[in-house]
């Protein structure tokens, strides 16, 4: 087991290196200052629901299945259980403009909404 972790070590060392740091470390955007969506249902709930995957431009009034985090600053837009309004899409929208990673939503800007 040991040994199978040091390699697993080794490729995330070497991937870390050929990382362009200051790339990253000059890259300035703006951190959107957002409100508490409201809660419908709470998350350990949400979770366990059966969903859909829709474009984030269309889930207006839906119920989110999962947190959907941009990084950075690695803040959750809105969490599982909570009803998606325009100001969640308004952010959405911009992180992917920013060219942030957003977890919670895939490749094709879809994202899990409770059925």
């Amino acid at each position: 087991m040991y040994k199978r972790q040091e390699e697993e070590f080794e490729i995330l060392y070497k991937a870390l290196l050929e990382c362009e740091l200051e790339d990253i470390k000059l890259r300035n955007f703006h951190i959107l200052e957002s409100s508490i969506a409201d809660m419908k249902i709470m998350p350990f709930e949400a979770v366990e629901k059966k969903y859909s995957l829709i474009h984030y431009s269309k889930a207006q009034g839906e119920l989110c299945r999962d947190s959907i985090v941009p990084y950075p600053p690695g803040i959750p837009i809105i969490l599982p259980g909570e009803i998606i309004d325009k100001n969640t899409i308004k952010a959405i929208e911009h992180y992917l403009k920013e060219k942030c990673t957003v977890l919670g939503i895939n490749k094709g800007e879809e994202i899990k909404i409770i059925d």
